[in-house]
C-alpha cells in the first residue's frame, strides 16, 4: 500500500509542477485532453448497452413453410406473403425487428422451448395451449369451419339444418373434428364425408347434401374460384380458430404479443386488414 501511495504521490506532483510550467492556454488544453480521456469508456459502455438492447428488439419466429395444418388449395406461397406483409406492418409502427426460422411442423414447439425462436406462427384454437407456460395471441387470419350452401339457398345457420345432410371432406388438415362433431351432434345434423373439399362441393351442386362445411380458406377459394355464382358462405366460423402467434410467458414473450394484437387491430380498424386478406385470396374478416 505505501508504494502505491508513494507512486500515485509521486506522479500527481509531476503533473503538478509540469501544469505549473506551461502557460494558461497550455494547461487548458491538457486539462481538456484528461476529460476527454476519463469520459471516453463511458461512451463504449453506453454504446455497449444500447447495442444490446436492439438485439432484443429482433425477434425470430419460426414457422412451417408448407402450411402443412392448414388446408389452403394451393395457396401456400400467398399465406407467406401475407405473413410477411403483416410483420412488416408490425416493424413499421413498433420498431422491432424479425427473423423468419423455417422449420418442419414437428419441431416448432420444441425450437420455442429450447429458445431457438422467440415465437412460432402456428394454427392453434388457443384452448389446447397450456395458458400458464405460453402466451397466445389474437387470431391473425380465421381457419375454423363455416357453413357453405348452393346460391339459391335460403338457409343461413347450422341450426337451421336439424335432420338434413351436410358435407365434410375428411382428406387433409383441417379443423378439430371433434369440436365439430360436438356442434353437429348438438344441431342433429347428418355429417357425410367427402375425400376432399371438390367432391364435398360438387355433392352441393348436385344437390346430394343441403350444405358444407369447410375451413374458411377453401370456402372462399372454391367460393370465388371454380364454383363462383353457384355456392355462397353464410356463417362465421363455428370454432375460433386460426393462425396464431405463440411465446413463452416472459416479458420479451409479452413485449411481442401485445404489439401484434395491437397493430392487428389498427388495420382492422382503418380497414387495411381486409384489403390485405382480399389481395391474397383469402376474402374478408367475418
Amino acid at each position: 500500500m505505501n508504494t502505491v501511495s508513494s507512486i500515485s504521490a509521486a506522479f500527481f506532483n509531476f503533473l503538478n509542477t509540469s501544469l505549473k510550467k506551461l502557460g494558461i492556454r497550455r494547461r487548458v488544453y491538457v486539462f481538456f485532453i484528461i476529460g476527454f480521456l476519463a469520459i471516453l469508456p463511458f461512451y463504449f459502455y453506453i454504446r455497449s448497452t444500447s447495442e444490446l438492447s436492439y438485439d432484443k428488439e429482433t425477434y425470430i419466429i419460426a414457422r412451417d413453410p408448407t402450411w402443412y395444418a392448414i388446408d389452403l388449395l394451393g395457396k401456400k406461397r400467398q399465406l407467406t406473403a401475407f405473413t410477411n406483409t403483416f410483420f412488416n406492418f408490425i416493424s413499421k409502427k413498433s420498431g422491432l425487428h424479425f427473423k423468419w426460422l423455417e422449420s418442419h411442423p414437428s419441431r416448432l414447439m420444441v425450437n420455442l422451448d429450447q429458445g431457438i425462436c422467440d415465437a412460432i406462427l402456428v394454427k392453434s384454437n388457443g384452448e389446447e395451449i397450456n395458458q400458464k407456460a405460453y402466451l397466445v395471441s389474437e387470431i391473425l387470419i380465421e381457419t375454423g369451419p363455416i357453413l357453405v350452401v348452393d346460391q339459391k339457398s335460403n338457409v343461413h345457420s347450422l341450426e337451421e339444418l336439424r335432420n338434413r345432410l351436410v358435407g365434410i371432406s375428411i382428406g387433409g388438415p383441417s379443423f378439430s373434428s371433434a369440436l365439430l362433431n360436438e356442434r353437429a351432434h348438438a344441431n342433429q345434423v347428418q355429417l357425410v364425408a367427402y375425400p376432399n373439399d371438390n367432391k364435398a362441393v360438387e355433392a352441393l351442386v348436385q344437390e346430394e347434401v343441403d350444405a358444407v362445411i369447410l375451413n374458411k380458406i377453401a370456402a372462399y377459394t372454391l367460393t370465388e374460384g371454380l364454383y363462383r355464382d353457384q355456392i355462397k358462405v353464410v356463417s362465421t366460423p363455428f370454432i375460433t380458430e386460426g393462425l396464431r402467434l405463440i411465446t413463452l410467458r416472459n416479458e420479451d414473450g409479452k413485449i411481442l404479443i401485445d404489439k401484434f394484437n395491437e397493430v392487428l387491430n389498427e388495420l382492422k380498424a382503418d380497414g387495411s386488414y381486409d384489403k390485405l386478406l382480399d389481395k391474397w385470396g383469402f376474402g374478408v374478416a367475418l
